[in-house]
């Protein structure tokens, strides 16, 4: 047995009261200590028993002369953590005292940290001259790293650049390495960041970042990481602050990482991916086509490099959400059925693993896609099927329970107007329910929830003209109303199914608050849509049906010469070819129609006749909604 042979341990005081561990006992005690500091928490090394156990177990393995390695290891690894988690002027004793035990095992079978490597062949004279720095530094920065991501210390790019000696760069082999204790607290700023929100500790993230890269020696393989780690890094900034400046130079940089990587490795793979995310970043801001597609082509280069079911899983989704996108933007089909293959592929291989459930909600948002495409009650099944077993395996609550009970509300609520199944709408709404009590403490996602519920209500009411199910959808509206900030994307739609909702009340109780309430909610609701979105003209005309049905009821004519100026506004709004322009015509036709009724001007009959023959013709012939518009 190999063996140290120089001085004990200095005395630590010892409460003989206490009953004597054993020596595996002691051993046990110390590594569970360690792997706590290890995952974060340095309390139980820094504690006074842990002195206490590492002098006793000393004493017991001394045999006058020497002690094994091993445990020589144990305890110059306590001492080198104490060290790392120990504020600075406390921690000197620990430091000499894991050089000693360090000292004794370096060229043994046991590990010796990068760091205190570089310092004893220094301190030995077996370095080169002048480096002691350089080896201080490098010290300082793998505890600094520690201090950053498990004690929440703050730290500046320029308390960094105080310890780090001068150049040159790149530097020479001789030189110990500094890249990678810098990349590491880089990393560390970027994690707390993620926990503090202070833009400071990103700022020091990106600028400690390029100091790695600048310490990095070319050549060197893990060049390639800091880079990306780098371009990582920047394109989070770019996320929190909008800076085109980040979003540039972090594609710059993964482009760098990818070419610098060694070809059919999964570092390479791992690099690919982050250069898609930036390019993707880039493209969600400027809507540069180019960058979808260099997204794209990135995750298919890397998927093949990925081995082992997680990760090859992990990147066909990625590839599977950029194709779906770029499906969003396009409309190529051929986007859409790639993506279909690639997010089946990744569930096939993700059994047990704890993204699934995502992979499997994928699946279900591109097959309802293919079934909007399609009308294919095939795929519409697959969705519910898919999406079921989603919902299934998430846990009870939670904002991803909401969203998976909720798109399989959509999708059997869709199903239901296809072939009118009795369950498939009590399911839906039975789901909806279940969904809102899911998303309680989401205020983001609540509205929604209860956006759909309402519509399954609605769809209830129509089906059994039930008034309870139609006040449930007004009362589930008013509360996703309440819930929805004044700039939420999801506004618009809440104050339009609500206007929509009163409208259907006052048709069938005939109070003219309704009616008005109904107008005023379209007005917001026009209102609440950013300029040229696709939803405009529907609710345009919906506004001049309901200012139509108020003319009708109060005879104002103001209220029928504004349904004919917004109609023909939705009419002029509407592309051509859009599914939305039989209904625009329709309600145009219909105030146009009134207005020859009650001032019998032939240029009105003429209009309408005119209106009404375009939307017979933009009526598809399988719509039930045609043969009225043929009558009328």
């Amino acid at each position: 047995m190999a063996s140290a042979t120089w001085a004990v341990l200095p005395e630590v005081p010892r409460d003989e009261g206490m009953r004597q561990m054993t020596t595996p006992e002691l051993i046990n005690d110390l590594h569970s200590r360690m792997d706590a500091f290890y995952r974060g928490d340095p309390a139980g090394v820094l504690d006074e028993q842990a002195l206490v156990n590492a002098d006793a177990l000393w004493a017991a393995e001394h045999d006058g002369e020497s002690v094994p390695l091993a445990v020589v290891s144990i305890l110059a690894w306590l001492h080198w953590y104490r060290y790392q988690a120990l504020p600075d002027g406390q921690d000197p004793d620990d430091f000499y005292m894991a050089a000693r035990m360090f000292d004794v095992i370096a060229g043994t079978q046991y590990e010796v940290p990068e760091p205190m490597l570089q310092y004893l062949k220094l301190r030995s004279g077996d370095g080169p001259g002048g480096q002691m720095d350089a080896v201080a530094a490098g010290i300082w920065l793998q505890r600094a790293a520690y201090r950053v991501m498990h004690l929440d210390e703050a730290m500046t790019s320029q308390q960094v650049l105080d310890r780090l000696p001068a150049g040159p760069f790149p530097p020479h082999d001789n030189q110990p390495d500094l890249a990678t204790g810098l990349s590491n607290l880089g990393a560390a700023l970027r994690l707390r960041f993620s926990r503090t929100h202070v833009h400071e500790d990103l700022d020091a993230s990106v600028s400690v970042m390029r100091l790695a890269v600048q310490w990095a020696r070319e050549g060197d393989p893990r060049r390639a990481g800091i880079l990306s780690n780098l371009g990582v890094i920047l394109e989070a900034r770019f996320s929190h602050a909008g800076l085109a400046d980040d979003i540039n130079d972090a594609i710059a940089v993964c482009g760098q990482a990818a070419e610098a990587a060694a070809d059919g490795t999964p570092e390479r793979a791992t690099y690919l991916a982050n250069l898609a995310v930036a390019l993707k970043s880039r493209f969600d801001v400027d809507g540069h086509l180019a960058d979808l597609d260099g997204a794209i082509e990135a995750h298919r280069q890397a998927v093949p490099l990925l081995h082992g079911n997680s990760d090859r899983a992990g990147g066909l989704a990625r590839l599977s959400s950029a194709l779906l996108a770029r499906f969003r933007q396009t409309r190529d089909p051929s986007d859409l059925y790639e993506a279909i293959q690639t997010s089946r592929e990744a569930v096939d291989l993700s059994p047990g693993d704890p993204h699934r459930i995502g992979y499997l909600e994928e699946l279900g948002i591109v097959l309802y896609l293919k079934f909007e495409i399609s009308s294919d009650l095939n795929d519409l099944h697959d969705v519910i099927k898919i999406t079921g077993q989603a919902a299934g395996e998430a846990r009870a609550t939670g904002i991803v329970k909401a969203v998976l009970l909720t798109r399989l509300s959509i999708a059997l609520l869709s199903r239901f107007g296809r072939i009118g199944k009795a369950a498939d709408l009590e399911n839906a709404i039975a789901l909806g329910r279940q969904a809102v009590a899911a998303s309680s403490s989401d205020l983001m996602l609540r509205p929604a929830c209860l956006s759909n519920l309402a519509i399954a209500l609605r769809s209830r009411f129509d089906h059994s003209g039930n008034m309870t199910d139609l006040e449930d959808a007004i009362s589930s509206l008013r509360d996703a109303l309440n819930s929805t900030s004044l700039d939420s994307a999801a506004r618009a739609g809440c104050l339009s199914n609500l206007a929509g909702a009163l409208r259907v009340r006052f048709d069938r109780i005939g109070d003219l608050t309704d009616l008005d309430q109904a107008i005023m909610y379209s007005r917001q609701a026009i209102n609440a849509l950013p300029p040229g979105h696709p939803k405009s003209a529907e609710y345009i005309s919906a506004l001049s049906g309901r200012l139509r049905a108020r003319f009708q009821r109060l005879g104002d004519p103001a209220n029928l010469e504004e349904a004919i100026t917004v109609g023909r506004h939705a009419v002029e709004s509407t592309p051509p070819g859009e599914p939305a322009m039989a209904e625009c015509l329709s309600v145009l036709y219909a105030a146009l129609r009134i207005r020859f009724q009650y001032a019998h001007d032939p240029a009105d009959l003429e209009e309408a006749i005119t209106v009404g023959r375009r939307a017979v013709d933009a009526s598809l012939p399988e719509k039930r909604d045609r043969h009225g518009r043929l009558a009328n």
